[in-house]
């Protein structure tokens, strides 16, 4: 079974919000394009960004660390 990217499950908890790829940046605090290099899997984020991903669409920070592993 394939495990789906940080970027992957980004994306799918922003659909299921319903927010545009503009509010999904402004919660994190980050830029539009920043934020579509996280969804693309071309950026990790930082400690900061990860906390705030966790806190506002509950993808657990290990899970992004891990990640982050399995990618390297």
């Amino acid at each position: 079974m394939m495990t789906k990217t940080l970027g992957q499950r980004l994306k799918e908890r922003r659909l299921a919000m319903q927010l545009t790829v503009k509010q999904a940046a402004e919660m994190l605090n980050m830029t539009e394009r920043g934020y579509r290099y996280l969804e693309a899997d071309e950026k990790r984020p930082s400690i900061e960004t990860a906390v705030k991903i966790e806190d506002h669409f509950g993808i657990p920070v290990r899970e992004m660390v891990d990640d982050a592993e399995h990618s390297a």
